[in-house]
């Protein structure tokens, strides 16, 4: 394990760093590209994404996304990974420690 991983995984801020701009890079360089092609695939993907942004505070999971956006769990893990690279759950939870790390920085709580 490098010390990179390590330091990591005891800061959850640099994690979600981490996650934020390996998510950013992988929505610009898509792994597998034959799965994302489709202009259909692409905004789902646009719809999971700002279903998370906009309901991230609530208790969400990928079955509450999935009954909100009319597709299947699978489906939602399955284009969600072919754009982003990562796991939903780690999104989710980095939006979230981004909007907790900006709420401790205006004083709110």
């Amino acid at each position: 394990m490098t010390e990179m991983t390590i330091t990591s995984r005891k800061n959850p801020l640099l994690q979600s760093l981490i996650n934020s701009l390996y998510f950013l890079l992988a929505r610009h360089f898509p792994q597998n590209e034959y799965k994302t092609s489709t202009k259909k695939s692409r905004l789902e993907f646009y719809k999971i994404v700002d279903y998370i942004n906009t309901h991230f505070s609530n208790d969400i999971s990928v079955q509450s996304i999935a009954d909100s956006l009319y597709m299947s769990r699978a489906k939602i893990t399955s284009v969600f990974s072919a754009y982003s690279g990562v796991p939903i759950s780690d999104y989710i939870r980095s939006v979230r420690i981004k909007n907790a790390n900006r709420l401790i920085s205006r004083g709110c709580s």
